[in-house]
């Protein structure tokens, strides 16, 4: 809830929690902002927040939906000369209980750059579902869900399994051969949020 919320307590403009060297706000829209990821699993990763308090991008009105995906183009446009193609993803949960993998229940989505091929997931798992792109997530409000946006934009959604805490990130650690790493809290690569600071200081504001 709002009294407990990580993303409440260190970015409200009401706040007075004070906030961390990593706590920098990359890009700002009237109603996002770009933030670096700890638990950096390559270089450039990073979380576009909903600056309302929702569950999960399906909870937020298909306007800002257009405008979360018009941030989205932004950085696959800008993020290219710094770093890898981009990947999206985000646990959805269906409400402040949690859900989805989701261990922070405030509407986030990761941005994460990477040659992976993550194209398997939404194949191998019948829990998923094509959808045209990311404004469609609106039909998704109250459920529990998993969205992944892939390098090509091809967006898929998951949902009626159980899922655990970080599922993707767990994946995708795997991947990167670093298993035990998913966890952000744990293992949060200050050497790559630095790199991530810095990249977007160099390609997203040089673009604006």
């Amino acid at each position: 809830d709002l009294m407990t919320c990580t993303f409440c307590n260190k970015f409200s403009k009401r706040s007075h929690v004070p906030r961390e060297w990593f706590d920098e706000i990359l890009l700002e829209t009237p109603h996002f902002f770009v933030v670096p990821g700890l638990g950096a699993l390559a270089d450039g990763y990073s979380l576009v927040v909903s600056r309302t308090h929702e569950v999960s991008m399906a909870a937020l009105p298909e306007s800002q939906l257009s405008e979360l995906r018009d941030i989205v183009s932004e950085l696959r446009s800008n993020l290219s000369t710094a770093f890898e193609p981009l990947v999206l993803f985000e646990h959805g949960p269906a409400c402040e209980k949690g859900g989805g993998g989701a261990c922070i229940v405030h509407a986030h989505m990761h941005i994460l750059p990477t040659r992976l091929n993550l194209a398997d997931i939404p194949v191998d798992d019948n829990s998923f579902a094509p959808i045209p792109d990311l404004t469609h997530l609106r039909r998704f409000a109250n459920l529990d869900y998993v969205f992944l946006e892939l390098q090509d934009g091809s967006a898929f959604v998951g949902q009626g399994k159980t899922r655990s805490s970080q599922w993707f990130r767990r994946i995708v650690a795997e991947r990167i051969g670093v298993p035990d790493e998913w966890d952000y809290a744990v293992f949060q690569h200050p050497a790559r949020i630095k790199c991530t600071i810095a990249g977007y200081k160099t390609c997203v504001c040089k673009a604006k």
